[in-house]
């Protein structure tokens, strides 16, 4: 009995690859619109607003690479936008599952918005952006929109959001924390939205995102947990 309760253990904690939600990195040499990526633009005027990759370092006054080199780009001028959304390859981010992404956006026109949202389909329940002409970087979550500690920088940081339970989640960027729950009624986060609309015309004001990471991936951490039972059940 006790030999049939390990090989069951040991054959549901086999990993299911549809079970992992996917990493992405601009290294990989994807070209736009593939790898997981759908792109977006308000024009089909290529001069006004488009995605591509290449160097964060160039954004800015050229003076850190916070995405690195490639990194996806997203550039947007003349009243445009242009945006790129990721799905999470296996489906919603599980409680006590962390989701990361380097962005590292450029100088942005007064009025105009640079941002990340993490959504489930097409519905917001957490963004991090920032306006032209503003202070400081704004979250967006249930409750509204607050102000981070973190003031502008076009140096890039990484953002790490946590699922800490049924439309709970833990934030960082830069020197900024916070938990907190999702805002628009969403429970859980399927995919992630960068944006560019309307920043400006020219290299220094592209925005970039790469390095995507799910962790730990679900999987691994059943695996874990079901081998621990199984030594548990053998000891006994």
């Amino acid at each position: 009995m006790k030999t049939q309760l390990i090989v069951l253990l040991a054959a549901a904690a086999t990993p299911v690859p549809a079970a992992t939600l996917g990493t992405w990195s601009a290294s990989g040499g994807a070209n736009p619109g593939t790898d997981g990526w759908s792109l977006t633009t308000s024009t089909g005027n290529t001069s006004q607003a488009g995605s591509f990759q290449g160097d964060s370092g160039g954004n800015g006054d050229g003076s850190g690479a916070g995405a690195g080199n490639p990194a996806w780009g997203f550039y947007a001028n003349s009243g445009q936008s242009s945006s790129g959304v990721w799905n999470l390859a296996g489906g919603s981010l599980t409680v006590g599952q962390e989701l990361g992404i380097n962005f590292d956006n450029g100088f942005i026109n007064t009025g105009s918005q640079v941002g990340v949202e993490f959504r489930s389909g097409t519905t917001v329940g957490l963004s991090i952006f920032f306006t032209g002409g503003a202070s400081f970087y704004q979250v967006f979550r249930n409750g509204g929109v607050v102000n981070s500690t973190v003031g502008f920088t076009d140096n890039g940081f990484t953002i790490q959001l946590g699922s800490t339970g049924t439309a709970t989640y833990s934030l960082s960027f830069g020197s900024f924390s916070q938990t907190g729950t999702f805002g628009n009624g969403v429970t859980s986060i399927d995919n992630i939205r960068v944006f560019n609309s309307n920043a400006g015309g020219g290299g220094q004001f592209n925005v970039f995102a790469n390095n995507i990471t799910v962790v730990p991936e679900p999987a691994v951490a059943m695996l874990g947990s079901l081998g621990m039972l199984a030594l548990l059940r053998r000891r006994k």
